[in-house]
C-alpha cells in the first residue's frame, strides 16, 4: 500500500479539518499545525499499518488526537488527575452514567451561539477540555477516556461535570 497513497493529496483534502480537531484540544494555532504535521510524518513512517485506504481519514484523526492529548500531557501544568476530593457523591456518578445519552442530546440545547460555545470549551481547563472533546465529540466512553489519559473512570465523570458547568457559567 505504501506506493499507492498520495500523501500529497490526503494532507491537502484532510489537513484543515484534522487542524480543527485538534484545535478542539490545543487552544495554540501555532501548535495545533506542529501537531498536524507531526502527526502526517507519524503516518507517513507507519503506512504500512494502515489496511485499508479508505479508513485513512479515521487513523488520521486518531494519530491527530493521541498526539494533542501527548501534548498537552507533557506541557501542561494542570493535571489530569484531580487531587481534590471528588465532588460528586456516589449516586450523582450512577445517574450521570444511566443519564449519559439523553446528556448527549441535549448538551447543546443551552442557548449558545455556536461561537459561545466553542468560546466557553477553549476557556475550559487543559484536563475537562479534553474530557469533554473526547467524550462529546469524539464519542469515547468514560472507560476509554480513562484509559487513553491514564485516568480512573471517575475521575473522567468528575472532569466532564466540571466541564459542563463551567461551560454553563460563562
Amino acid at each position: 500500500m505504501q506506493n499507492k497513497l498520495n500523501w500529497q493529496k490526503i494532507y491537502l483534502d484532510h489537513s484543515p479539518k484534522l487542524l480543527g480537531i485538534c484545535r478542539r484540544y490545543i487552544t495554540d494555532l501555532q501548535n495545533a499545525e506542529d501537531i498536524v504535521q507531526d502527526s502526517f510524518m507519524t503516518a507517513i513512517q507507519k503506512n504500512h499499518q494502515l489496511k485499508d485506504e479508505k479508513a485513512v481519514f479515521g487513523w488520521l484523526k486518531k494519530i491527530v488526537i493521541n498526539n494533542a492529548l501527548q501534548f498537552i500531557r507533557k506541557t501542561s501544568k494542570d493535571t489530569f488527575i484531580t487531587t481534590e476530593p471528588s465532588e460528586i457523591p456516589d449516586h450523582t456518578l450512577t445517574e450521570m452514567t444511566t443519564s449519559a445519552m439523553d446528556e448527549k442530546k441535549h448538551i447543546l440545547a443551552y442557548d449558545f451561539t455556536r461561537e459561545e460555545l466553542l468560546k466557553s470549551i477553549d476557556n475550559l481547563p487543559s484536563h475537562h477540555k479534553s474530557v469533554f472533546n473526547l467524550y462529546y465529540i469524539e464519542n469515547y466512553s468514560h472507560a476509554e477516556i480513562s484509559s487513553l489519559l491514564e485516568i480512573p473512570v471517575n475521575t473522567s465523570k468528575s472532569h466532564l461535570m466540571r466541564a459542563k458547568n463551567r461551560c454553563k457559567t460563562i
